[in-house]
């Protein structure tokens, strides 16, 4: 892992001066909290490094602190992925230094709240990280969440929440040793994911009951946690709604999905892009989903490897069969069929909106009505090496509709036709 100078090594003696920092140093710009989405943390930490010591649209005043979605127990060195823990100043638009750091973690090291300084666990995923921006905009008075890392897109949010899409990803199914299942349609998928309303089962219940799976034994499915964005888009293309693929689940005991029937029909949930805990035994059986980027990433030992010996199956389209690459993830009619935007979320009653924009959007940067619109960094050719690195799809410069401007990214772009 690339990222462990970042990672803060709370034993008890920095815990206490983490808790003693009433008072960030003075600083003359502005700090942007980023929260939200796993899939596009660790790209998105690269980008803010850049953005932090970039003087040509940042001017060295503004630093982005990109928090993670989760805290590691910092005793446990073998599970290390994200930082144990991460600290966002207060500025002139939050009054509040947030540490960010979970229960066990603060159990182990034993840090608690004082005046002023905040103790809270980070936002878990896109759905999270957009409702803490959200929440910043209903309090600008106190705003202290300013961007969201968003795997999802826009929805039937208030008028003044933006997304501004800055690169292409795709969700794929994935199986592991033992399995060696070719492809899957959406339909197949469907009988695997989908609990009937009637039954309280999926219509497929055994690897048995997939033509040509080879694979027999009860299939053991794997969803994502219920604000990851990864796990809402993988929803919508199998089934048409973002409703967890939990919906209609027999769960064993208060439920029935026929009389005398006791199995718990629900998925089991994990963390999106971690596969980690499915275990040997279970892997011939098992089904999950992640992130192209993150499969890539991880292949590549740009991240740390928590694929468990995943591998991408392919959806059949048709007869077609189609996997995620950096050749068919793209926006044109033959694309990999689950084939998504990455977003960032701003809200334009937050108090740090310009400043947010400056990085991840455009607009009139310099709050002058005379100036032209512009873009931010993201908009402009500045990240596209790192958003490949990190096995995403940058997007190609284009004229945007919302802005009128030749940007490499897009406003409010609906998400793409499943």
């Amino acid at each position: 892992m690339k990222h462990s100078f970042r990672k803060l090594a709370i034993a008890s003696t920095l815990a206490a001066g983490i808790v003693g920092m009433v008072a960030p140093a003075a600083h003359a710009g502005t700090y942007l909290n980023a929260v939200g989405s796993d899939t596009t943390y660790f790209v998105m930490d690269a980008l803010s490094r850049s953005y932090n010591v970039n003087s040509t649209i940042n001017t060295g005043t503004d630093v982005v602190v990109n928090t993670p979605p989760l805290n590691a127990i910092p005793t446990d060195v073998t599970t290390l992925v994200f930082p144990a823990g991460s600290v966002s100043p207060a500025d002139a638009n939050c009054s509040t230094t947030t540490i960010y750091a979970n229960a066990t973690v603060r159990g182990v090291t034993g840090i608690t709240g004082v005046s002023g300084v905040s103790v809270v666990a980070p936002p878990n995923g896109s759905g999270a990280g957009k409702t803490a921006v959200l929440g910043s905009g209903n309090a600008p008075a106190n705003s202290c969440n300013d961007i969201g890392r968003s795997s999802g897109g826009p929805g039937t949010e208030a008028a003044t929440t933006e997304y501004w899409a800055f690169a292409l990803d795709a969700v794929d199914w994935v199986r592991f040793a033992g399995n060696a299942t070719p492809s899957l349609t959406k339909a197949q998928l469907q009988s695997i994911y989908v609990c009937d309303s009637v039954t309280k089962k999926p219509a497929v219940t055994d690897w048995s009951g997939i033509t040509g799976s080879g694979v027999t034994g009860p299939i053991k499915r794997y969803i994502a946690q219920s604000s990851s964005g990864t796990g809402k888009f993988f929803a919508k293309y199998v089934t048409g709604s973002e409703s967890s693929l939990n919906t209609n689940c027999a769960d064993g005991s208060t439920v029935q999905a026929s009389p005398g029937d006791t199995t718990d029909y629900r998925a089991l949930v994990t963390q999106e892009n971690d596969n980690r805990a499915i275990a040997t035994a279970d892997k011939a059986t098992s089904i999950y989903y992640m992130s192209y980027g993150q499969w890539y990433a991880q292949s590549k030992s740009v991240l740390a490897d928590l694929r468990n010996g995943a591998v991408l199956g392919a959806i059949n389209v048709s007869g077609t069969l189609s996997k995620p690459s950096a050749a068919t993830i793209n926006t044109t009619a033959t694309r990999f069929p689950a084939t998504r935007y990455l977003y960032n979320i701003l809200d334009t009653r937050n108090p740090s909106y310009t400043a947010a924009a400056k990085f991840v959007g455009a607009g009139d940067l310099d709050n002058d009505a005379a100036t032209p619109v512009t873009n931010g960094f993201l908009c402009s050719n500045l990240g596209q090496n790192t958003i490949k690195l990190y096995g995403f799809a940058p997007l190609k410069k284009l004229a945007d509709p919302a802005t009128g401007i030749l940007s490499y990214c897009v406003k409010n772009a609906a998400p793409l036709g499943l």
